[in-house]
């Protein structure tokens, strides 16, 4: 979710990581999140990023697992 320029379209981006998989990101001009990223993760942890012209969330720690 955006903290800055909510409700203004910017460049905005998430991403979503399986542990030993892969990775997807979605970029855009978006109002309020960048999101909708969806991977298969039956079984393994995730954990995400995101970010835009103000800076990054860093990347979270693996969570979800299982």
């Amino acid at each position: 979710m955006k903290t800055a320029d909510v409700g203004t379209a910017t460049s905005v981006w998430a991403t979503l990581e399986v542990q030993g998989g892969g990775a997807k990101t979605e970029r855009g001009n978006y109002e309020y999140y960048a999101g909708g990223v969806i991977l298969s993760s039956k079984g393994k942890c995730v954990r995400f990023s995101g970010g835009g012209p103000g800076g990054s969330t860093g990347t979270s720690s693996w969570a979800n697992c299982g």
